[in-house]
């Protein structure tokens, strides 16, 4: 296993802390696909597909996801001729489940985990010690650092520093980002926007801590609202009050932004106009961007599999996990997590069409400690009628501003 730097370390608790945030035995162990037989490629969706007191909202999309891109895969004619079957197993949302589910892949030999998620990511230490490679997890924490991760998005760490530079590249200079005290241990926070700094002369960014039991947060919302522009990572629980205690007059609101994922419909339904036109980064180009091809691909695919499930983020991880073993796997004599690695570490690119082209063998050093970033680029939307649009349908770089590609 990868030894992972002390910062590393840090940074990626705080990560594991942001997750939380933008959500307000092994289950399910079932074969979703069709085939069974000796040419079959077997994969695995592992994720909280049912709700429990752990976890009340659960995200099954993610193993629709993954299952709309086989049959996609599969229509098309499968992998050198054999086809894909999704095994999904269920966490329910505890991490102990999602190591047993990771101990379920070994088990039943699938040649990949697809779209994993999971908040503490211990799981990945039995898939490590496997060799199965994670293809487009729900990168959070341990996913930037797990040799076995290949992801195809910076998650946490480029959706925060995405906040910061998209607030700067509209004007602010002097920006606030509000997040709990369990998130800004250590200054692990700071170390994910710092890279953002250089690229906007003047920008300065604060942080302001809010106690996990604060009610009243007044005093947080004028100091938030005394700079330029804000961002926030905070629970429902507290981004609600908080947002109501903005005085939208104050020059301070003109530029906020936030995690789409954080900003659910709950929250919508709560704030109303309040947090209409609020800013965030994506990490894909979300299913609202119009006349682009891969967009219209995957809805297309979740709509023959689930036209009732949600096409968001969790719903991508799973349907590109797929798509990229699809990609990895072309042409292989024998598919086998090895052989996947050795193809995935190749240096070949990999054109999954919701992120920029990828490749696995040139990590960014953007974030110290952070050794598997590969993507830093994010889409810019904005909240306009209850959904995040984007403001371009473009990728642009999470640190710097500028466009990708």
């Amino acid at each position: 296993m990868a030894r992972r730097s002390p910062l590393g370390t840090t940074v990626t608790a705080a990560l594991a802390a942001l997750a939380v945030l933008g959500l307000s035995a092994c289950g399910g162990g079932e074969p979703s696909g069709e085939s069974t037989d000796a040419g079959t490629h077997r994969v695995m969706a592992i994720g909280p597909f049912t709700a429990s007191a752990a976890l009340p909202t659960p995200f099954p999309e993610i193993a629709t996801g993954a299952q709309a891109a086989a049959k996609a895969v599969n229509d098309a004619g499968g992998v050198a001729g054999s086809r894909i079957e999704v095994l999904s197993c269920d966490t329910k949302g505890d991490p102990n489940e999602a190591t047993q589910c990771a101990q379920k892949a070994v088990e039943e030999g699938v040649v990949a985990v697809v779209g994993a998620f999971d908040f503490k990511g211990d799981y990945i230490a039995v898939l490590e010690r496997a060799g199965i490679p994670v293809l487009a997890p729900f990168t959070q924490s341990v996913e930037l650092t797990s040799p076995v991760a290949y992801n195809v998005n910076g998650g946490s760490a480029t959706l925060l520093a995405g906040e910061i530079s998209q607030l700067a590249g509209r004007g602010g200079r002097k920006l606030y980002f509000v997040a709990p005290e369990s998130a800004a241990e250590g200054g692990a926070l700071a170390a994910l926007w710092e890279p953002v700094l250089p690229h906007f002369p003047g920008l300065e960014v604060s942080l302001i801590t809010v106690p996990p039991d604060a009610t009243d947060l007044s005093a947080v919302a004028a100091k938030a609202t005394s700079g330029d522009g804000f961002g926030i990572a905070l629970q429902a629980a507290q981004l609600v009050p908080f947002m109501t205690a903005v005085d939208p007059a104050s020059p301070g609101a003109r530029l906020i932004g936030s995690d789409a994922n954080s900003v659910d419909a709950s929250v919508i339904s709560s704030l109303g106009d309040r947090i209409e036109g609020i800013l965030a980064p994506a990490g894909y180009l979300p299913a609202t961007t119009k006349g682009n091809t891969a967009v219209d691909a995957f809805i297309a695919a979740m709509d023959a599999v689930d036209p009732k499930a949600p096409k968001n983020d969790f719903a991508v991880a799973g349907y590109l996990g797929v798509q990229l073993f699809a990609k990895a796997a072309a042409g292989a004599t024998e598919v086998t997590p090895e052989s996947l690695r050795k193809a995935l570490d190749s240096g070949t690119e990999f054109d999954l069409g919701l992120v920029p082209p990828i490749r696995f063998d040139q990590p960014s050093s953007a974030v110290p400690g952070v050794t598997r970033l590969f993507n830093t680029a994010v889409v810019h939307t904005r909240l306009q009628g209850g959904q995040f649009v984007p403001i371009e349908a473009r990728f642009v770089d999470a640190y710097t501003g500028r466009p990708v590609g």
